[in-house]
């Protein structure tokens, strides 16, 4: 099984003010906390402009670029399903933990049972994270295939997902949902220190 990691980095910053997913965070760049720690063997697939990474990545954009965490996640499906994968798991580029979320979501689909096709994330207060999920069979199938990504709320697509395929959520811990949005919010990382720490893989 070929399990691709995809991360939604094609975002704007507009609340942030500058690039977010270059800010320093711990002294990384944020980009790099969300993607360290991924198995060597799974594909990495960047939604988003090319950046400079630790290890090798596909960089693909959504269509139109900057359409939105909707449309990045149907051409980061494309790209997965275009490469061979059978799975893939899915991030948001400003979550730091977001490797670690990946990987049980990754997990918890390949234990359950064969009808299901998607493990959806949810954060502690059981609020839905549909940009992280992991997927696979007919339901990546489904991903890949969507038409119409301009403005496409990535909400939608989890409704498709319900109506169509067989689904599970997996409650989270809030690390592993914490994302960035203000500057404030790399403060607030920092001070509970609820990050990967570029020496800690654990």
């Amino acid at each position: 099984m070929t399990t691709a990691a995809i991360v939604l980095a094609g975002g704007t910053s507009q609340r942030f003010g500058s690039d977010k997913l270059d800010a320093p965070l711990a002294g990384v760049p944020l980009l790099q906390h969300a993607v360290r720690g991924l198995p060597d063997d799974w594909l990495l697939i960047i939604v988003g402009p090319h950046r400079a990474l630790p290890r090798a990545a596909l960089f693909v954009r959504e269509d139109p670029p900057g359409g939105g965490p909707g449309a990045g996640l149907v051409a980061g499906a494309r790209a997965a399903r275009d490469a061979g994968a059978s799975m893939i798991a899915t991030m948001p580029g400003d979550a730091p933990y977001g490797s670690a979320a990946a990987q049980e979501l990754a997990a918890t689909l390949i234990d359950s049972l064969a009808g299901i096709g998607a493990v959806i994330g949810v954060d502690a207060t059981g609020v839905d994270q549909p940009l992280q999920l992991a997927a696979r069979g007919p339901a990546l199938r489904m991903l890949a295939q969507r038409s119409g990504t301009h403005n496409l709320r990535a909400r939608s697509l989890l409704d498709d997902l319900d109506a169509a395929t067989g689904v599970v959520r997996l409650r989270l811990p809030a690390a592993l949902t914490a994302d960035v949005d203000v500057p404030e919010d790399l403060a607030t990382l920092s001070r509970d220190r609820v990050l990967i720490r570029p020496d800690d893989q654990t």
